[in-house]
């Protein structure tokens, strides 16, 4: 089957959107670290950048030999490499101390501020205009996906400067922006060539599935789905406090220190939250 190819300011946006997720990635661990000045934080940094580039590169390496390319018949490979990373990490999580005690280092505004290169989505719409991407796909992808960026540093700054309504609406930010890619994901791979094809609008979503384009499903709706998760954790099971600076606001007593708590020993509980 003939590979469509993307025009070079997509590939350009997508590249370019990679290194700054990755980039950015790195430096928020580091960065918090740096801040605790915990013990053995050379290493965590270490860990975590290796594991993001070492990802980047495992997707690299497949997209390049065609792994994710769509196919009329055999088995959607792409499937497994949008669903593949999601699990290492949960698995990562739960079984690594090391991994949780790198995550939970990340100030929470943060997490919800890593959602703006979602903006990536509109090239979705253009590619749409352009004819190359499905409407099916584009316009509920494409659209999603910007809301998500654009509200992303507000709803971090929101939080960061301890509004009353500030985590219910951190919730609410990420539930939607879960909700955005699983729906992307879904109608993505629906609506492309494959035994389970469901819709059969002209054209596919094969483009999605070669190089640049290939690096949206299979590695920064990964990323944003484990950094959704990271917050939401936080969120729902710890019961944190939003963080915000030293003047505060809003009424919220400002966190003593600049790491998560993961229990009811932490330090947002033990102030009588």
């Amino acid at each position: 089957m003939h590979a469509p190819v993307a025009p070079g300011w997509a590939s350009l946006v997508v590249y370019v959107d990679g290194a700054v997720v990755v980039g950015a990635g790195v430096l928020a661990v580091i960065m918090s670290q740096r801040r605790q000045g915990a013990p053995g934080g050379a290493n965590r940094r270490g860990l975590a950048a290796a594991a993001l580039v070492g990802c980047l590169g495992i997707v690299l390496a497949l997209a390049s030999a065609h792994a994710f390319q769509s196919r009329s018949q055999g088995v959607p490979w792409i499937a497994l490499g949008v669903g593949a990373p999601i699990v290492v990490g949960f698995v990562a999580f739960f079984l690594s101390p090391q991994v949780r005690r790198i995550v939970e280092s990340i100030p929470q505004a943060w997490l919800l501020a890593a959602q703006w290169p979602r903006l990536v989505g509109a090239a979705f719409l253009v590619l749409l205009a352009e004819h190359r991407l499905p409407a099916v796909f584009a316009r509920p992808a494409g659209w999603g996906d910007v809301l998500i960026g654009v509200a992303a540093l507000p709803v971090a700054y929101a939080y960061l400067a301890g509004r009353s309504w500030s985590r219910p609406l951190a919730v609410a930010f990420n539930l939607l922006g879960i909700a955005d890619l699983v729906v992307a994901v879904g109608t993505g791979f629906l609506a492309s060539p494959s035994p389970f094809r469901l819709f059969f609008s002209q054209p596919s979503t094969s483009l999605m599935t070669v190089l640049p384009m290939v690096l949206i499903p299979t590695f920064l709706v990964p990323f944003w789905i484990l950094v959704h998760a990271a917050s939401l954790r936080v969120l729902l099971v710890a019961g944190r406090v939003p963080e915000h600076s030293a003047a505060g606001s809003g009424g919220v007593e400002p966190a003593s220190t600049g790491q998560f708590s993961i229990g009811p020993t932490g330090p947002a509980w033990r102030s009588g939250r």
